[in-house]
C-alpha cells in the first residue's frame, strides 16, 4: 500500500500540473483461477465465478494535449470465493479520440486466503465516455501471476512446498471520473 501511494503522490507531484483526475469504478466480471499446487484434486477442479468489481484510481495528465494520463489505483475483486486487492503501481491510458480511450496497468496483487498469496498483476482494458468525460463504460481484462504462498499444516505436503494461484477475469465496468 505504501508503494501505491508513493506512486500516486509522485504522478501528481510531477512538473507538468496540467490536470489530476480521480476515478471511481464499479462493475462485474468473470473469473479463472489456476492452482499449481502438485495436488491434482485442487488443479483439476473447475475455478470460475462471477462477482462485482471496485476500484479508486488517480491519474495526472502528462501531455499538453490531454491524451496521455498516468497515475496509481487500487482494485477489490473476489475471485473463487476469496477476496483480492490489486495494487497498480502503473497506470496509463490513452485518450485517442474524444469518446474512445484504452489504456494498461502493472502491479501487484494479493488474495486474502488462509495466509496471504502476493503475486503480479497487469490487465488493459478499452473504454467509451458515455457523458461528457465524466462517466465512462470500460471492458477491462486483469490478470494475477505467480501469487505464491506455503503450504499450511493439514494441506498435502507433496511435492513443492508453496501453492501457487494465476488468475484472469474480464469485466464490464461504469467509471466516474472527478
Amino acid at each position: 500500500m505504501v508503494r501505491v501511494i508513493i506512486t500516486a503522490s509522485l504522478c501528481f507531484l510531477s512538473t507538468l500540473s496540467l490536470g489530476a483526475e480521480f476515478k471511481v469504478t464499479l462493475g462485474a466480471g468473470q473469473s479463472s483461477v489456476v492452482y499449481r499446487a502438485d495436488d491434482p484434486a485442487l488443479e483439476n477442479d473447475d475455478h470460475k465465478s462471477t462477482a462485482p468489481f471496485f476500484a479508486l484510481n488517480l491519474k495526472n495528465n502528462i501531455d499538453y494535449a490531454q491524451k496521455h494520463w498516468l497515475g496509481a489505483g487500487v482494485d477489490f475483486e473476489k475471485i473463487d470465493d476469496m477476496q483480492v486487492t490489486g495494487f497498480r503501481a502503473l497506470d496509463y491510458q490513452w485518450r485517442f479520440s474524444p469518446r474512445w480511450h484504452t489504456g494498461a496497468f502493472i502491479g501487484a496483487a494479493s488474495v486474502d486466503n488462509i495466509v496471504p498469496q502476493n503475486g503480479y498483476y497487469y490487465g488493459a482494458h478499452i473504454g467509451l465516455f458515455a457523458l461528457e468525460k465524466r462517466l465512462s463504460v470500460d471492458l477491462e481484462w486483469r490478470h494475477g501471476e505467480g501469487l505464491a504462498r506455503d503450504k499450511q499444516p493439514g494441506e498435502p505436503s507433496e511435492g513443492r512446498p508453496d501453492i501457487f494461484l494465476d488468475y484472469s477475469s474480464l469485466g464490464l465496468q461504469a467509471s466516474w471520473h472527478f
